[in-house]
C-alpha cells in the first residue's frame, strides 16, 4: 500500500519513485517475477498510478509505472476489473494533459479496445487531445474506433460524439486538405446518414401510429401493458440538430454532391421548429456556392433569404456571390435587391447589386 498523509506533499515526494526503484531491483533479483504475498499486493499498481496521476502528476513516472505493470506476468497484479479501468482512466487523463502524440498514441492503441474500454468522458478527451495536436492522420482512424467501441450505437450518447467528432473534422485547414481526405471526411457523414436516416416528425407518428393499429388489433390486454412497459424503458431515438446538420452539408459540399446536401437543407427547413440551433453560416455559404455552381438560381435565392433570416454577417458575401452570377434574370435580382433592403446590416447594403 502507498500512502501519503496528505494531497499537497505529493508533488515534492521521492517516496513513490524509491519504492519504484526498489521493486524493479527486486524483480531482477527473484528471475524476474513476483508472488503473491498479501491480498493487499493487488492493490499496488492500482495506488501507484492514482499517486502518480493525481499527486504528483509525473509523466515519466507515470508510464515508468505502466512499463513495469507490462513487464511479465505483472498484469495479473490488478485482477479487479473495475480498478484496471480506473488505472487506465488516471493514466490517460493524465498524459492527455502533459505528453505527446508521439508517446501518447501507441500507447492508446497497446490497449484500446482489447485490455481498456475507456469512458465518453475520456473518449472526448481524446478528441480534444487530438484536436489540440491537430493529427489530421488518425481522424479516420478514430471514427472506426469509435464504431468499434460502440459510442455510435450508443443512443444516450450517440449525437454528442458525432458532434464533437465532427467539429473535429471542420475545424482545421479545411482549405489544406488532400482531396483523398475530404472524400473520406464525405464517407463519413454518408455513413452517419445511413445509420440515422432523415424522418420528419410528422412521418415518425405516422409511423408509428400504423405500427400501433396494427400491433393493437392483434394484442391482449396484457400484451399491451407489456409492450407500453417495453417502450417505456427504450432509449431515445437519435435526434439531429441544426449543428449536426451544418456539419454534414458542409462535408458534403465539399465533394460536390449537392441533391444530398441539399436535402439536409430542406429537412432542416421542414423541422426548424423542434431542432435545436440553426444551421451556422459556414455550411449556408459552402452550400450556396454549389448551388450557383450547379446553376440552381432558385436554390441559392433561397439560401441567401436563410442568411438574412439568421442576420449571419457573411449576407453581404453571400449577395455579393450571387450578383456576380450572370444568368440572374430581372426577376432573380428583384429578388435579390429585396433581401438587401430588408436586412438590417449594414455590411449588406454597402454591396453595389446590378
Amino acid at each position: 500500500m502507498i500512502f501519503y498523509p496528505n494531497d499537497q506533499i505529493g508533488y515534492d515526494t521521492k517516496i513513490l519513485p524509491q519504492i519504484i526503484d526498489e521493486l524493479e531491483k527486486q524483480y531482477e533479483l527473484n528471475g524476474n517475477q513476483f508472488q503473491w504475498r498479501d491480498i493487499d499486493d493487488r492493490e499496488f499498481f492500482f495506488n501507484a498510478m492514482f499517486k502518480a496521476t493525481v499527486n504528483c502528476r509525473d509523466v515519466d513516472l507515470v508510464k515508468r509505472i505502466h512499463r513495469f505493470l507490462m513487464t511479465g506476468s505483472n498484469s495479473r497484479f490488478i485482477p479487479d476489473g473495475f480498478k484496471e479501468q480506473m488505472y487506465y482512466t488516471n493514466m490517460f487523463r493524465l498524459l492527455f494533459r502533459f505528453d505527446i502524440p508521439e508517446h501518447v498514441i501507441p500507447l492508446w492503441e497497446s490497449v484500446v479496445p482489447n485490455i481498456y474500454s475507456p469512458s465518453i468522458n475520456i473518449i472526448e478527451d481524446f478528441i480534444e487531445f487530438i484536436s489540440i495536436w491537430n493529427i489530421k492522420d488518425y481522424y479516420v482512424r478514430l471514427w472506426s474506433d469509435l464504431l468499434l467501441l460502440g459510442f455510435i450505437d450508443n443512443r444516450q450518447n450517440n449525437r454528442r460524439i458525432i458532434e464533437r467528432y465532427l467539429t473535429l473534422l471542420i475545424r482545421h485547414d479545411q482549405e489544406n486538405l488532400s482531396n483523398e481526405l475530404i472524400k473520406q471526411y464525405a464517407n463519413i457523414a454518408r455513413q452517419i446518414l445511413k445509420r440515422f436516416p432523415l424522418i420528419s416528425n410528422e412521418d415518425e407518428q405516422q409511423m408509428q401510429n400504423t405500427i400501433d393499429e396494427q400491433q393493437q388489433s392483434q394484442e391482449t390486454d396484457e400484451q399491451q401493458q407489456q409492450r407500453t412497459k417495453q417502450l417505456k424503458q427504450f432509449q431515445p431515438k437519435f435526434q439531429y440538430s441544426g449543428q449536426l446538420l451544418s456539419y454534414l452539408i458542409y462535408l458534403l459540399t465539399r465533394v460536390d454532391d449537392f441533391d444530398t446536401s441539399w436535402s439536409l437543407y430542406e429537412y432542416y427547413l421542414l423541422n426548424k421548429n423542434i431542432l435545436i440551433n440553426p444551421l451556422n453560416d459556414i455550411c449556408l455559404m459552402s452550400l450556396l456556392t454549389l448551388s450557383i455552381k450547379h446553376n440552381h438560381i432558385d436554390h441559392a435565392l433561397n439560401i441567401v433569404e436563410k442568411i438574412n433570416e439568421f442576420n449571419y454577417e457573411c449576407l453581404s458575401n453571400a449577395l455579393d456571390l450571387l450578383n456576380r452570377h450572370g444568368n440572374l434574370d430581372h426577376k432573380d435580382r428583384q429578388r435579390l435587391r429585396t433581401i438587401q433592403k430588408n436586412s438590417s446590416l449594414e455590411s449588406a447594403h454597402l454591396v453595389k447589386l446590378v
